[in-house]
């Protein structure tokens, strides 16, 4: 007997093909077999070695006690230590007096204890245990989703999707990143224990989720976006009056709120920086932040359009950038509609993600690091989209239209999150860091001292902040390691220096020392799509553009002084006058420029008493170059490239 349509036919096809598939995501050891596949997909990472923030630990962990090391293993620059760090010239000499980016993470500093006090001598091993927090957070994630769900099928595809996103990738890929795993886990283990109580009345459920939350937020502060899932339970799948669900909610608050007391009563947080907002001290600088990255870490979420990109922007080609991406998200939610609306595990889903969003925002959108909460839900409400399709579910809309949207829909998510994703996943785990690769390039001096311990002039660094990570890691014996570095302008864009006596110098870069306010544009002609925009923009972690400079302003320095004598039109530094304590032939200082077609710094010469000299900046197609030389400039060879 033959079927009585092609239609039913085709459709009894999929239901047979997609049989063993079910059965693979129903399996009661799914959460195991998902923390295997994690693993192996992220095992690529083991070689990847220590970069950036790993040497300033390492430096930490090698030198500090437990006690210290849980208090000040994530301070970057403090009260403390910032008079220094600046003398030092870890951060440029125009950084804000009072920069303050410090974070307690004691419980994530404990595991890098460990690692240090296991295996000091082995990154591989480091990046191992790494790898096995992740392979937990993942088995955790499918018991959650099934908890939240029921033992279905699309609970299982929301715990595959997860697994596989390689949103996750920095996480664990990037040593220094593993506080976002450690915090995803324990709230994880919070909104398990929470769900228990909740739903079946078990106070061991309320006394485990209490401590469980304050781990969270001990692991990073990012941990506060389990609050976002918390209200989004109490909103929609908790029953009961409100007045149970408020008062359900009120332990859980009492402990977020202690946590943030205590957290600024020890002095941690953001102050002076314009790549971090502390949201507490500028609330309405993180508003509008939330308003600008939100929607691009929602797109870049959900349909897979790294926030990176937006960062290498002109500030027009960000305005389409986000226009683009929120014309995107908003779309997508108007095809959630009817699954939202029908049913309330989607609900919390979507007001989960979109909540977890807000203090992620409070760091610069230049990567998705921070996405494992917003992820949680993004990936349940993909996976009930997706499943709903595929089964004809009753919160499907009769209309054709809105069923031919829904099912393009359907297939581009299934190619993004089913088939690109771990992909991508391994790829990520495999490649070296650009930006990694970049920093080291930017600090790579050493060999121009030719042994001696002198003080270092950089004309133009191509990226000063980037000395944090040399000077902040600095080891009192290493000959490669200059006594003072002392930065005269960024590298950004052209600059011109005047000699004006025998120890004096006057510099101008072209499109003044920060750059334009409001993302203005540059006085330059760089392409929409260029690297220099996110150096930039990177800038800013050391002084944000809320705090200008003032007008002959003086920056007392070991050895050296500047002197602001001019500004732009809109305000900005534009001119500073360096007086130095020796003649600047003297041999006691090293002069470099940053030679941006050899990506290398170069011996300099300072010109004659009178006489000025103009560095370039970079190129105009410089980043499709660097994509081209990449496999030299990790090498640490000239890439000979043309402007």
């Amino acid at each position: 007997m033959t079927d009585p349509t092609p239609c039913v036919a085709s459709y009894r096809s999929y239901r047979k093909a997609i049989g063993p598939v079910r059965r693979l995501l129903l399996h009661e050891h799914l959460p195991i077999a998902l923390a295997i596949l994690s693993a192996l997909l992220t095992l690529p990472s083991l070689s990847k070695g220590l970069v950036t923030d790993d040497l300033i630990h390492r430096a930490k962990l090698l030198t500090l006690p437990l006690p210290e090391v849980l208090r000040k293993l994530f301070i970057f620059v403090d009260r403390d230590n910032g008079a220094q760090l600046l003398d030092l010239g870890a951060g440029p000499w125009w950084s804000v007096k009072g920069l303050q980016i410090a974070f307690f993470r004691p419980v994530t500093a404990l595991t890098h204890w460990l690692d240090y006090r296991l295996w000091p001598d082995s990154p591989a091993l480091m990046h191992a245990h790494s790898v096995i927090w992740y392979g937990a957070v993942c088995a955790l994630a499918a018991l959650f989703y099934r908890r939240v769900m029921g033992h279905v099928w699309v609970a299982g595809l929301a715990a595959f999707l997860f697994a596989v996103d390689d949103a996750h990738a920095m996480p664990v890929v990037w040593l220094a990143n593993r506080n976002a795993l450690l915090a995803l886990f324990f709230g994880l283990l919070s909104l398990m224990a929470h769900d228990q109580w909740r739903r079946k009345g078990r106070w061991a459920g309320a006394l485990l989720s209490i401590p469980c939350l304050a781990l969270t937020v001990l692991s990073a502060e990012i941990g506060v976006a389990v609050g976002a899932y918390l209200l989004a339970y109490a909103f929609f799948l908790e029953d009961g009056s409100w007045r149970r669900r408020l008062v359900g909610l009120l332990p859980l608050a009492a402990v977020l709120g202690t946590w943030w007391f205590i957290y600024r009563y020890m002095g941690y947080g953001v102050w002076g920086s314009g790549y971090y907002i502390d949201p507490g001290r500028e609330p309405l600088r993180f508003a509008i932040a939330v308003a600008e990255r939100g929607p691009i870490l929602l797109w870049g979420q959900l349909a897979w359009i790294s926030p990176i990109p937006y960062s290498m922007l002109s500030a027009s080609a960000r305005h389409i950038f986000w226009a683009a991406g929120l014309l995107t998200i908003l779309s997508i939610g108007l095809i959630l509609i009817p699954l939202v609306r029908r049913d309330r595990v989607a609900r919390f889903w979507a007001m989960g993600m979109v909540l977890a969003v807000v203090p992620i925002c409070a760091k610069a959108a230049t990567d998705g690091a921070t996405l494992v909460f917003v992820g949680l839900g993004a990936m349940g409400l993909v996976a009930q989209f997706i499943g709903g399709l595929l089964d004809e579910s009753a919160w499907l809309s009769a209309d054709r239209a809105w069923r031919a949207v829904a099912w393009t829909l359907c297939i581009l998510l299934m190619g993004l999150h089913i088939f690109r994703a771990p992909i991508q996943l391994v790829v990520a785990a495999t490649i070296s860091d650009p930006a990694g690769v970049a920093v080291e390039r930017f600090t790579n001096i050493g060999s121009l001292l030719h042994g001696a311990r002198r003080d270092v002039v950089i004309v133009n660094a191509p990226s000063s902040v980037s000395f944090f990570y040399l000077q902040g890691a600095r080891d009192p014996g290493d000959e490669s390691v200059p006594a003072h570095i002392r930065t005269l302008a960024p590298g950004y864009s052209p600059i011109e220096m005047t000699r004006l006596d025998s120890r004096t110098v006057a510099v101008r870069p072209q499109n003044g020392y920060f750059a334009p306010p409001g993302g203005g544009e540059r006085q330059d002609s760089l392409p929409p799509f260029h690297f220099m925009y996110a150096i930039e923009r990177m800038e800013t972690l050391s002084r944000s553009e809320a705090l200008p400079t003032t007008l002959g302003e003086r920056i007392d320095l070991t050895g050296m002084s500047v002197e602001m004598t001019a500004t732009t039109r809109d305000g900005r530094l534009a001119e500073a006058t360096v007086r130095f304590a020796q003649p600047l032939d003297d041999s006691a200082l090293v002069w470099l420029r940053w030679d941006w077609n050899k990506w290398a710094y170069v011996p300099f010469r300072p010109p004659a008493v009178g006489r000025t000299v103009r560095i370039p900046g970079p190129p105009f197609f410089r980043f499709v170059d660097i994509l081209r030389n990449y496999g030299r400039l990790e090498g640490w060879q000239e890439a000979e490239v043309s402007p």
